[in-house]
């Protein structure tokens, strides 16, 4: 495993350090404090610049009232723009919560209807999110937490949702509400489940609980995780 002189090249022109760690290729922005994990040189690339675009998009959206954190108040147009479905602006538990997913869930279902080649933009940069954050994590690629989940619920037939849903409601977060129809449901309610469920680990300092009869008690993530946890899962701000 190594890195080539252009990868170097390009995360340098972005302002950032291309490493391997672990067996990971490892991208840093030193300005932002932001460190991402990813399988290839391209991939980390690629993350951090929606990473950083993300960043831009929450400045210049800071006085839109239509925007909480850089995430449209309509789930369908923030699917559009490209935020993942557990981005959610809104509290757990509220009206605007439930709608704003539903709101997405049915944008995401009439893109996957369309079934037609895309240009270029949002769309594509959507795409790219949306099937990076099912098979993993929204942002950050290697991620503890998602690793660990893949290893207890994955196999042959693909992620066991039940012992997903055991998991995650052992932990206080309840799925039985969200959406169960249309084209990928499975990728989004994992998604959705495993960022409301990394909230929980965080409070928790890093500790997973594990559902009886499921061999270990519980399972420990790292102090850096937590700390990272506690940038990417902060609480949303009640709305007025």
């Amino acid at each position: 495993m190594h890195i080539h002189h252009t990868k170097m090249k390009m995360a340098a022109g972005m302002g950032c350090h291309l490493s391997i760690s672990e067996g990971r290729f490892r991208i840093f922005c030193p300005e932002r404090n932001i460190t991402i994990f990813a399988h290839s040189a391209n991939e980390a690339l690629e993350l951090m610049r929606l990473e950083k675009e993300k960043e831009e998009r929450v400045k210049e959206t800071t006085h839109d009232d239509n925007y909480i954190g850089g995430v449209h108040r309509n789930g369908g147009i923030a699917y559009r723009e490209g935020a993942p479905a557990a981005d959610c602006p809104f509290l757990e538990d509220s009206p605007e919560f439930d709608q704003w997913n539903d709101e997405w869930d049915e944008a995401a279902d009439e893109a996957e209807a369309e079934e037609k080649p895309q240009k270029s933009g949002s769309v594509v940069t959507n795409r790219y999110r949306a099937n990076y954050s099912e098979s993993g994590h929204p942002t950050h690629c290697g991620d503890e937490l998602a690793v660990l989940l893949n290893g207890i619920c994955l196999n042959k037939a693909g992620i066991n949702m039940e012992l997903f849903e055991e998991i995650c409601k052992y932990n206080g977060v309840d799925l039985s509400k969200y959406k169960r129809t249309g084209k990928g449901w499975q990728g989004r309610l994992r998604m959705t489940g495993r960022n409301l469920l990394a909230s929980k680990v965080r409070d928790n300092k890093g500790t997973l609980m594990m559902p009886e009869g499921l061999g270990e008690d519980s399972y420990q993530l790292s102090q850096e995780w937590v700390e990272q946890a506690g940038v990417k899962y902060k609480p949303r701000a009640p709305q007025a």
